[in-house]
């Protein structure tokens, strides 16, 4: 299952950018979701766990806190905006939309290594959950909103005047 916010009325803003072409209208709603969700994105790499050894154990000689491989180095972004394949073909069912269009972005782990936060985050029969990924995510989603229409509103009016 995953965390996700559905934002109602934007009739306007899809025609706004509709009126700025497919592609350049794609590029500001991508840019714009990448804005706003960098501060969750920073948050997140600041809450991921990092192995600890004991005492009487040194880390391997290439161990690298947020390195490749590692929970906090898994920690990134995708966004994309999807036509008519099967994500934007999920997100008409998951929303009961009739749009074929879907713009999608991930924030957690996402990177080498993702495997590893899943069960971090929601645990195992041997290791209770320690969420790190969706606490963030749900003190700032209503901020992530914010931004995103800021960041719109800017980059649109950027791209008209143009």
């Amino acid at each position: 299952m995953s965390d996700s916010v559905k934002i109602e009325g934007l009739a306007e803003l899809e025609k706004k950018l509709q009126e700025l072409g497919a592609e350049t209208g794609a590029k500001v709603l991508r840019g714009s979701m990448m804005t706003a969700t960098k501060p969750l994105m920073d948050e997140i790499k600041i809450l991921a766990p990092v192995r600890s050894f004991a005492d009487d154990m040194d880390p391997p000689e290439n161990y690298s806190e947020g390195g490749k491989g590692t929970i906090k180095g898994s920690i990134g972004r995708q966004g994309g905006i999807y036509k008519g394949d099967k994500t934007a073909k999920k997100f008409q069912e998951t929303f009961a939309s009739n749009k074929d269009t879907a713009a999608v972005v991930r924030v957690g782990a996402v990177k080498k290594g993702a495997w590893k936060a899943h069960f971090q985050e929601h645990g195992t029969d041997k290791h209770p959950p320690q969420p790190f990924i969706r606490p963030p995510f749900y003190r700032q989603w209503r901020d992530i909103v914010a931004r995103m229409k800021k960041s719109l509103a800017k980059r649109i009016e950027r791209v008209a005047s143009k």
